[in-house]
């Protein structure tokens, strides 16, 4: 079976009830994960632990945010881009996450959802508030 389909299948028999989640199309949560590494700025890969002895990796693709892309033409937002994905590592060195509203995002193999830090903060906010989502006009 296929990695994302085996995480839906295993995140759909780990929230009850199953029927409200599917009519939904999104998990509620929250599932506590690891964080493997940021791929970007506002992707995160990892390791949900959906109950004892059972967990899935996977990419994560943090809502309500977006952040410039890292292999942009654009000298400005490249680096904008790459002082996000820092911002965000430094900011989950160490910590522990939960996500949750999970659902499929419009790209294969990963999914959107709220990232949720130990004391409470909205990863997307965090990012939001450090002014690194912001598109410059090309230089």
């Amino acid at each position: 079976m296929p990695p994302r389909a085996l995480f839906w299948m295993l995140l759909l028999i780990a929230v009850s009830p199953v029927q409200s989640c599917l009519a939904k199309e999104q998990l509620p949560g929250p599932y506590p994960a690891d964080v493997l590494r940021v791929i970007d700025g506002d992707t995160v890969e990892v390791r949900v632990h959906l109950w004892p002895g059972l967990s899935q990796v996977t990419h994560i693709r943090l809502r309500d945010v977006n952040t410039p892309e890292l292999h942009s033409r654009c000298h400005t937002q490249r680096d904008i881009a790459w002082a996000a994905k820092d911002f965000l590592t430094n900011l989950l060195a160490g910590q522990t996450v939960h996500v949750s509203q999970v659902a499929d995002d419009k790209y294969g193999g990963r999914f959107d959802a709220y990232m949720i830090l130990s004391d409470g903060q909205n990863v997307s906010q965090l990012i939001a508030a450090s002014g690194l989502t912001a598109h410059p006009a090309c230089d």
